[in-house]
This record gives structure tokens, sequence and C-alpha cells, in this order.
């Protein structure tokens, strides 16, 4: 089983996927407008010319799309499509080159999960489509996803204290083992608090910061 995306466009598909091919390094296998198919009876004569179906291949990944009416059009929203990389030299090229006249979210960047990741919304989008990218070279990623943040508590002469091997700075104070425990857990929202708002969102919808406490004691 294949699980491809497919995005719908406003009448920018051709436009939009020449330009995935270029960035990509993809290369488009289908382009077939309405005029071209038995839909151009379907359609008024102005809109021939828009694209029924085009098929992009990038590696081993297929990414479908198509311009639908504008009567019937809605703009996507709640998910992002995910470009993985394993070069940050070629994924620092994508992701200047995807941005290109289009928004920045969240600047390429190195994180505690990725050597680099980022989030932007590339100029196709401004202009009718809203999918935004999320760039990222991984390190380790699915192992990281899979193990997700872990809380380590520990005991010595002064009492227990807790702290997240994962997250650099989060502890708590010494005290009693509830006392320990209730502090990581605001030593993580603070850590959250400081964290830019798709990075911050991408961590929690996927549980990242989901704790398992390990006692040392």
């Amino acid at each position: 089983m294949k699980l491809n995306p497919h995005v719908s466009f406003s009448g920018q598909c051709e436009a939009a996927f020449h330009f995935y091919e270029r960035c990509l390094d993809g290369k488009i296998a289908t382009m077939l407008t309405y005029g071209n198919s038995p839909m151009a009876e379907q359609v008024p004569p102005d809109f021939r010319g828009k694209i029924v179906h085009a098929t992009l291949t990038l590696g081993t990944g297929v990414l479908y799309g198509a311009d639908v009416l504008p009567e019937q059009y809605r703009p996507p929203s709640g998910f992002h499509l995910t470009v993985g990389l394993d070069n940050p030299d070629q994924a620092e090229r994508i992701f200047q080159a995807l941005s290109e006249n289009g928004t920045v979210q969240m600047p390429l960047q190195k994180t505690f999960w990725a050597v680099r990741f980022g989030v932007l919304v590339d100029h196709s989008a401004s202009r009718g489509k809203s999918t935004a990218s999320r760039l990222s070279k991984h390190r380790s990623y699915t192992k990281r996803m899979a193990r997700k943040a872990s809380v380590v508590i520990e005991k010595d002469e002064h009492g227990f204290y807790a702290w997240c091997p994962e997250l650099k700075g989060c502890q708590s104070q010494r005290g009693t083992l509830e006392e320990a425990i209730t502090n990581i857990k605001e030593a993580i929202e603070l850590y959250l608090e400081t964290l830019p708002e798709g990075e911050r969102d991408f961590l929690l919808s996927r549980e990242i910061l989901t704790t398992s406490v390990e006692v040392n004691a």
C-alpha cells in the first residue's frame, strides 16, 4: 500500500508543479488538461486549459494535483507536506528555493529532533493553495518520535530531583517526590513557551513531550 498526497488548486496547478519539479528535482509524469480529457464538456470553455490531473514523481514518492472550479474550490487546511532529506546542504538549497516569494513560518534550523527543520508556505499556496511544506534533515528521527521525552527522577542526601535528558536545562528543584514531579512538569511547560509557535505545535501534536517516568532512588 502507498499513501500519496493530492493537492487541489484554484487554477495554478501547472505553474505550481513546474515550480516543484525545479525545486525538488522531480519529474512531471502527467499534465492533463480538462480540454484534452473526457471532462471537457463539463467545465466552462475558459477552464479547459486548466489541469484535471497532474503527477509529479519525487524519488519513490508521487505528488498528485488538479485544478478545481472556483465555485467548488475550498482551501485545504490542517495538514502539511513533509520533505525528508539526508543531506543538510540539500535541505538548505531546497528550503531557500521553495520559500522564494513565499512565507517562512519557521526558519530552517537545528532542533533537538532533527539536524535541520523548517516550515514554509510556498508562493503557489499564497495564490490559492493552502498547503505548507515542512522540510527536515532527520537525525534518528523515527527513534526519537517513538521514544518521546523521558523524565528521570533521582534521590540524593538533599531529596528527590527530576530532569529530562532530551530537553537541555529542564530539571526540578530538590524536595519530596511529589514536588520533584510537579516541578519538572512546570519546567517542561516553561520550555514549550520559549519555542516558536510552529515548533511548539509540532511537538504537542505528536505528543513528543508526553513523559514517562524512570525512578532511580
